[in-house]
């Protein structure tokens, strides 16, 4: 690992050196203020206080900060399709600003911080590690490059921060762009946007979640973190068993008796939680959410398993299971949350109506500090409180979901039924699949599915016509394609979606295919009027893909795709009908015997 290749007396000589290399960069102005960085004194601190972006708590590790280089494993990225171990930025080979997209789980912020911290061992660089869940309606996404500026030692006025940025001596690690609040994402990708154009100099390294608006971009050229391949999996295993003979007898265990888990040790956070339940169990979870619905028990009984006899003392008069619902109760409800950090006081308040909800006679206090010490799975840092990954947060309220009666699970999948809500919910009815699958088929997906496609139940059994041209205008409808005016090549530069509906992830890569040389010809031949988007230095020709329809540009190609689609759902739709058909037969025969 690149990071135990330079000595610490190394790295800070290379910071200084860059530290200094900036300050001397600088106008007198500027220069003058950023002294309160350029001294020896400062240059240390500065460096030590850049370093904690090392430090973290992890599901694993709950009880205190660790150091990442401790745990952290190899990652591969996906650049064109093709699989690249990557250990430190230059290793992209990518200029400009680069958009790392994962699943959750896959390790994007523990990746982007392995990255500045490699950056800042390098001496290539100052990196800043922004924290993205922290933007607000009252700090916007500057304001916490600002924040973290003045964190680091240098108060910063628009004027030193444009004498920075254009220095190309700083580099923003912006972390988990999905975690904003959904109403502030399109004022939030404006300000990065907005930097990236102002600054030639600034690169932005960001990570997502996918299916968010900064994949669209045209600022950020777009990699994806990749799974863990064939035997990844067991060089986790021994980075958090630190070589302890357990980690030796899980792999012999898993290569010789279950198998069946191998597929789901895809990802650090599923490895995670695999060994968390082994060593508390000495048994393997088969599925993903197996791993999740042991997980609480695990962390609330690990402490005490450890010492036979000894039972560690709670501050409620709750059993396990009571812990647990109160638990998904306080998950659902934080939801409302869209920021994802609570004071200690909005956490009360969940916890007091989540007791409310299941009827227990707590204290809402005792109760917090019971899943604050023990369980750990609301980590706190002062008065900031968050989950230990939003996984945890989104399996739980599912639970709680999937335990409520018919009435109030219809109204729910009613309500996902709103483009809006089914993205702020998307992995909570990910798991509802696996955990309810019989209502979320029943009262979601297929009724989704089919009033997407514009079809009834008993259509599922017919061979249907091609698509007409009207339909295809009314599926392409949502799309605009996006071309900065000087680009005359064949690749799409962006894509924007308006209007959004559920399934409008299945229809952007196959955009990104399409060959659109023709369509800049008919532009400069005067035959099609694009629209003119100012972006700040950039100019953006924007087309709705119906309006290339219509003016029979890439025809067959854009039909080909939205039909292949199409088919697609709706072979999705007859195996969601089919496994319901299954179910309802099941239940037929278990009433009758």
């Amino acid at each position: 690992m690149l990071l135990e290749t330079v000595s610490v007396v190394a790295e800070r000589e290379l910071f200084k050196a860059v530290v200094t290399d900036a300050w001397r960069a600088m106008s007198k102005v500027a220069s003058r203020k950023l002294t309160q960085w350029n001294t020896e004194h400062k240059i240390g601190m500065l460096y030590r206080r850049i370093g904690n972006v090392r430090k973290v708590k992890t599901i694993w590790q709950v009880d205190k900060a660790v150091d990442l280089a401790s745990f952290y494993c190899d990652s591969h990225v996906l650049i064109k399709k093709r699989r690249k171990q990557i250990d430190q930025l230059s290793d992209f080979r990518l200029k400009g600003n680069i958009l790392v997209e994962g699943i959750a789980g896959q390790g994007k912020s523990i990746f982007l911080r392995y990255l500045c911290a490699v950056a800042l061992a390098q001496g290539q660089c100052i990196p800043l590690f922004i924290e993205l869940r922290k933007v607000s309606n009252k700090e916007s996404v500057l304001d916490r490059i600002y924040a973290e500026l003045s964190n680091l030692g240098l108060t910063v006025d628009d004027s030193l921060f444009s004498v920075l940025a254009h220095s190309g001596k700083i580099v923003l690690f912006l972390d988990a762009f999905d975690e904003i609040p959904e109403d502030l994402k399109g004022s939030s990708l404006s300000e990065i946007e907005d930097l990236s154009l102002r600054f030639d100099n600034l690169q932005i390294i960001a990570t997502s979640r996918p299916h968010h608006a900064i994949a669209m971009s045209s600022q950020f050229t777009n990699v994806k973190l990749d799974n863990l391949q064939k035997d990844e999996y067991k060089q986790v295993i021994h980075r958090l068993s630190a070589g302890d003979e357990w980690a030796d007898h899980l792999i012999s265990h898993i290569e010789k008796q279950a198998q069946h888990v191998r597929p789901l040790l895809c990802t650090p956070l599923m490895v995670t939680l695999l060994v968390l339940t082994y060593k508390s169990h000495k048994q393997l979870p088969g599925t993903l959410s197996g791993f999740y619905d042991s997980l609480f028990y695990t962390l609330l009984q690990r402490h005490d398993g450890t010492k036979p006899g000894f039972n560690r003392e709670r501050g409620c008069e709750l059993d396990d299971e009571q812990y647990r619902r109160v638990f998904e109760a306080l998950c659902l409800l934080s939801k409302k949350n869209p920021e994802l950090v609570f004071a200690y006081k909005d956490l009360y308040s969940l916890a007091e109506k989540a007791l409310g909800e299941c009827e227990f006679d707590a204290s809402p206090d005792k109760y917090l500090q019971d899943i604050l010490k023990i369980t750990c799975l609301i980590v706190h840092d002062g008065d900031e409180h968050r989950f230990i990954h939003n996984t945890v947060q989104e399996y739980y309220a599912a639970a709680f979901i999937s335990k409520k009666p018919d009435p109030w699970v219809r109204q729910f999948y009613k309500r996902m039924m709103d483009a809006h809500r089914h993205r702020q919910w998307r992995e909570e009815l990910f798991f509802l699949r696996e955990i309810d699958t019989y209502r979320h088929n029943r009262y979601f997906m297929l009724h989704a599915l089919l009033d997407f496609l514009g079809i009834k139940e008993e259509d599922l059994e017919q061979d249907l016509a091609p698509l007409s041209d009207d339909r295809i205008m009314a599926f392409t409808k949502p799309f605009a394609v996006n071309f900065p005016l000087e680009t005359k090549g064949r690749h799409l530069n962006s894509l924007s979606v308006r209007n959004s509906f559920l399934f409008e992830d299945r229809f952007v890569d196959g955009f990104f295919q399409l060959d659109y040389t023709s369509v800049h010809e008919a532009v400069e031949a005067g035959t099609l009027t694009p629209k003119y988007e100012d972006r700040g230095r950039e100019k953006l020709e924007s087309i709705p893909v119906q309006d290339l329809f219509k003016a029979g540009l890439l025809v067959d190609e854009i039909r080909d795709h939205v039909q292949s689609r199409f088919e697609t759902l709706l072979n999705t739709a007859r195996q969601v009908k089919h496994q319901l058909d299954t179910a309802e037969q099941d239940d037929i025969l278990e009433g009758l015997l």
